[in-house]
């Protein structure tokens, strides 16, 4: 599913509340923008040599308007004609975006001559924004690529589309940024972008931060329709718990992120809690774990934090988190809450905080059948592992609720997902594709993401696939030290791809197994998931 690129453009202010500018969300705390947007936003001049210090105020105005964000700038390439790659800023949020803001999906093309694009950017007295659209050209002497308005009516690009992304319809992506217009030929409609390869030559760690975003699951293709609407009538029962399980990069992220926005569409609050967020220390104790989970969620509702008062008490830990909610997160505001807590299973290893922590998520979800207070809470947990800390029936919140199973991509969705990176593909090609890496979610959009921009063929995939020298090098390579570090393992899966027929396991082994996402269950054992892994494991451990 092609995520709607509106949803990355901020809206950038001057110090006296004008619109100074676009800009757009690249990464979940980075933005891209024009370096004059900038200046001119803190009343500077274009030209000048050293990175401003002063903070960036922006919204978000298709998500989160009027809420003001403050972002510090981390990369400065001012307007300076006798440079390459100019006119580039690049920003810092110093706090997280909304939950429904989603990162532009870049793309990267040499030849763009007449593929259409469309813009949102604000131009004089369109402050709420303006579409203008048109066909993008060919390449100048300083890297940008011209852009040209064919329509004649509508709005052609002028000074207040600076720093918005360029949609390229043909590619379903963002091309470049809007950097400059044809001010002296007005009548020309003319304005330029610098493309998305500039912009990462110019800004060198831009690569590193959209390789690390667009490898996300926030890019996994839709699944099916059923799912959706049976999601999205579950969240807004009252109470509602959606448990979310299926193995490593398989898209569990990116539904969740789907389920929130469409909560926050329904006017409800939504935030996803990443447990990779918290700090070793905050694994420490149950207090401090506690603690952080307020704090985190206050942060993301971007509402004032009240930890100190409700923690001043001698109560336990686990009432003190209660009353967090129920006095204050919940009572404040009349909207749902729509908590989703992302790798839980991160939790797992801590056993005494993680007993103690679901038992309370499982207290709270009973509560909403008699208290009203909390009804307003929805519940969404999502792992891969199958060994929970050990709770008793009636204090786990993993056999309440509702379960969410993710299956594998079939081969129609594998064929509509290669349309959408513009693959003509026959049916023997994604067969052939398949045969590879077969429905597994990540290694399928990594593969057609490379073979659609050209980075190389299905013929060269299907030979470097299960090598270190191809695209799968970190992920197979992690996997393969995950095995390292646990010898019954690494045996299991050696048997594994040794035999062509089902092998019974250990029932222990074979569910790590399948939440690695290594193996699946067939009859009474498990084969390898899919080809790639047969192939790589077999060359790397060695199995004749």
């Amino acid at each position: 599913m092609t995520v709607p690129f509106e949803l990355s453009v901020v809206r950038i202010y001057s110090n006296n509340g004008q619109v100074a500018g676009a800009g757009f969300l690249v990464s979940q705390k980075h933005i891209l923008t024009c370096a004059h947007v900038v200046a001119n936003a803190l009343s500077l001049a274009g030209t000048i040599v050293e990175k401003p210090e002063q903070s960036i105020s922006l919204d978000f105005p298709i998500v989160a308007a009027k809420k003001l964000f403050k972002a510090k700038v981390v990369f400065w390439r001012p307007v300076n004609p006798n440079e390459f790659a100019e006119d580039i800023a690049g920003l810092e949020l110093e706090t997280a975006p909304p939950d429904t803001a989603q990162p532009a999906q870049l793309v990267f093309a040499e030849n763009v001559w007449r593929h259409p694009f469309r813009v949102l950017g604000f131009p004089r007295n369109q402050y709420d924004g303006a579409w203008a659209s048109g066909e993008l050209r060919a390449g100048i002497s300083n890297g940008w690529v011209q852009l040209e308005d064919i329509k004649q009516q509508g709005y052609a690009l002028e000074q207040g589309f600076s720093g918005a992304p360029i949609w390229n319809e043909h590619l379903q992506g963002i091309a470049g940024m809007a950097v400059a217009a044809e001010m002296n030929r007005l009548e020309t409609k003319a304005a330029f972008m610098i493309p998305t390869k500039v912009l990462c030559e110019a800004w060198s760690e831009l690569s590193s931060i959209v390789h690390s975003e667009t490898c996300t699951e926030r890019e996994f293709p839709i699944f099916d329709q059923n799912l959706y609407s049976s999601c999205y009538k579950e969240i807004k029962k009252s109470g509602a718990l959606l448990r979310v399980k299926a193995p490593l990069h398989w898209g569990k992220t990116y539904l969740i992120k789907e389920i929130l926005d469409y909560a926050t569409q329904q006017g409800y609050q939504a935030v996803r809690v990443d447990l990779k967020q918290a700090e070793k220390k905050d694994f420490d104790s149950l207090t401090g774990f506690l603690e952080w989970f307020c704090f985190y969620i206050s942060w993301k509702l971007n509402v004032e934090e009240r930890i100190n008062k409700y923690w001043q008490s001698s109560l336990p830990p686990k009432i003190k988190c209660t009353n967090y909610f129920q006095k204050y997160l919940l009572q404040e505001n009349q909207t749902p809450l729509v908590l989703a807590l992302d790798d839980v299973d991160l939790l797992f290893p801590y056993k005494s905080i993680a007993h103690e922590f679901f038992s309370m998520l499982r207290s709270w979800h009973e509560d909403a059948k008699s208290y009203p207070i909390w009804q307003k809470l929805r519940l969404l947990l999502a792992y891969s592992k199958e060994d929970f800390v050990p709770l008793h029936n009636h204090q786990s919140p993993f056999n309440v609720g509702i379960a969410i199973q993710l299956s594998e991509l079939t081969l129609i969705q594998v064929q509509n997902l290669a349309q959408r990176y513009q693959l003509d593909w026959s049916e023997r090609q994604v067969n052939r594709f398949m045969a590879m890496v077969d429905g597994h979610p990540y290694l399928v959009r990594l593969g057609l993401d490379r073979i659609g921009r050209k980075e190389l063929t299905l013929e060269q995939f299907l030979k470097i696939a299960p090598t270190e020298e191809g695209l799968y090098c970190n992920h197979l390579l992690s996997h393969l030290s995950r095995l390292k570090e646990n010898s019954e393992l690494e045996a299991a899966i050696r048997q594994v791809v040794s035999d062509h027929s089902p092998v019974n396991l250990d029932s222990t082994e074979a569910s790590k197994l399948v939440n690695m996402g290594l193996v699946k269950r067939k009859a009474n054992g498990v084969v390898p998931f899919c080809e790639l892994y047969r192939l790589y494991f077999s060359a790397r451990l060695r199995v004749n």
